[in-house]
């Protein structure tokens, strides 16, 4: 990496340092199975944890809506024991919201590039930039204040969205481009689940991709296993649920 100043690439160091030291001491522990997952170093081994989630996206404060239409499965629906939508086609791929705070964005067009893929048979990627310029007025923020996936759903249902295509990604807000002309998709409208991890398999298991928020606590220096441990921090950051199975004995999602 390049910085702009040598105190600042001085300062990465000192950070780096200490996430190097906190990985190889994790890594001690798991080679030990005492973790059961591992930690490696990756393009936020130079950021603070406090930096990382300022960058994710979903607004402070994130959580379930008491108020919301809650989509309520029948106790007699057996999920399958594990799937992977990525393996299904239902999945477009990794997506790279850079350093802009637009986590949302990404998670709401992953459900529904998903929807319309299984039922349409379209692999066309969304624009999350749309979301990003256009859907303030729905209670989205710009890259530091954040959005909420169903803030996204809500302007989606109204206006429609274009193909990431015809309204490119650019990591920052700008001014409103969008083209009625151009949508490729309209939402009728959309649910929220419980917070029930039983719901949202069930939820994963026979509708496809699902848009879930989760805490970022032990993701940012994660290098692969099934993370365990306990969260502890509030929810911060959006992403999407694509399958779940177990390995080795464990659950994961």
């Amino acid at each position: 990496k390049t910085y702009k100043s040598l105190l600042e690439e001085r300062t990465r160091f000192g950070i780096f340092q200490n996430n190097l030291r906190t990985i190889e001491e994790h890594n001690a522990k798991y080679d030990k199975g005492e973790e059961t997952y591992y930690m490696r170093v990756n393009q936020f081994a130079d950021m603070t944890a406090e930096e990382f989630r300022h960058m994710l996206g979903l607004q402070n404060g994130a959580r379930p809506n008491l108020n919301a239409t809650l989509h309520v499965f029948s106790e007699n629906l057996q999920a399958p024991e594990s799937i992977d939508w990525t393996q299904k086609g239902a999945d477009l791929g990794v997506k790279d919201q850079g350093k802009c705070g637009s986590c949302w964005a990404f998670s709401s067009t992953g459900s529904l590039e998903g929807q319309n893929a299984i039922h349409h048979k379209v692999k066309t990627p969304l624009s999350e930039q749309q979301l990003l310029d256009c859907s303030s007025s729905y209670g989205n923020g710009d890259c530091d204040e954040g959005g909420l996936m169903t803030n996204a759903f809500k302007y989606i249902k109204a206006k429609g969205i274009e193909a990431g295509s015809s309204y490119p990604y650019q990591g920052r807000v700008g001014s409103c481009r969008y083209n009625a002309q151009k949508t490729i998709l309209r939402i009728k409208g959309f649910k929220e689940l419980r917070a029930s991890e039983v719901e949202l398999k069930k939820a994963v298991g026979t509708i496809g991709p699902i848009s879930v928020a989760v805490s970022s606590e032990h993701l940012r220096l994660y290098g692969g296993g099934v993370i365990t441990t306990r969260c502890i921090k509030d929810l911060d950051h959006a992403v999407l649920a694509v399958g779940y199975g177990s390995e080795n004995g464990r659950k994961y999602w």
